[in-house]
């Protein structure tokens, strides 16, 4: 199979359509960057950072040669995800970064500003107020996206911002994500090993579970009161009801028995 004819334009004009219809001038994407993270997945279970078009076809139970998943393999070019020649598929250094839980969030970053159009209109409203989705759509046709397809540019746009952590700070507002981790400050006493042995919380847990395990007591302290220790309890199984939901039926059940052996 040779794939290397769907490297032309419209990998980053999928919008395309029959003959006379006028093409959109900027390149956007057609599948938002949640559905193309699937492709970098599947290509890191596969082969770590290479592996071929049809075995990535098989792991996302797609035909090969179908439009749907050909049409996947161009987004995530779109992307910056992927590259690709003939059989031979390679995550790039941003699909890399994607896949890796350490960069991750600079990856989804990256990704999201690879996209012509994506980077134009952050250049545009980043920082500020997101207007009306008639005025995002009326922009986006100054751009050079077609009138017919400015309102499936912005749904793209809008869901694939939301991907890459764009609303994280203010959900109306396009602003790009805190990256990489902040050193807490150094107390008088941080040259002592012993200063902090407790539990530290880690950049890549849910800020629930994060803000739970930075109220617990140092281990060198050697004691957690018992009502105050019982009360954390409950609400870090509350909280991992909510974060990991679908194990919820067994930590109901351990919170259950929790309860019945405070209340002995």
């Amino acid at each position: 199979m040779d794939e290397s004819s769907a490297e032309s334009s419209e990998a980053a004009q999928p919008e395309s359509g029959p003959q006379g219809r006028r093409r959109s001038a900027i390149s956007f994407p057609y599948l938002d960057l949640e559905t193309c993270l699937g492709i970098v997945k599947a290509i890191h279970e596969l082969g770590g950072i290479s592996c071929e078009w049809d075995q990535i076809a098989a792991k996302t139970k797609h035909a090969p040669k179908g439009g749907a998943f050909r049409q996947r393999m161009l987004t995530s070019r779109v992307f910056n995800l992927i590259e690709y020649s003939g059989q031979n598929v390679e995550l790039t250094d941003i699909g890399r970064s994607c896949a890796d839980p350490q960069r991750e969030k600079d990856g989804r970053v990256r990704a999201f500003l690879a996209v012509p159009l994506f980077q134009k209109i952050y250049e545009l409203f980043g920082g500020e107020p997101l207007p009306s989705s008639s005025a995002i759509e009326s922009q986006m046709a100054k751009l050079g996206v077609t009138q017919k397809q400015t309102n499936k540019a912005r749904q793209v746009f809008i869901r694939s911002a939301t991907t890459a952590g764009f609303f994280e700070i203010d959900a109306n507002r396009l602003v790009k994500p805190q990256i990489g981790t902040q050193e807490a400050p150094l107390s008088p006493n941080s040259g002592n090993s012993n200063d902090r042995d407790g539990v530290q919380p880690s950049d890549s847990q849910h800020p629930l579970i994060k803000a739970l395990l930075a109220q617990l007591p140092p281990a060198s302290e050697g004691k957690f009161e018992k009502g105050v220790c019982l009360i954390w309890l409950q609400a870090m199984l509350s909280s991992l009801q909510l974060v990991y939901q679908g194990s919820r039926e067994e930590l109901q059940e351990i919170e259950v028995r929790l309860r019945e052996q405070s209340a002995a």
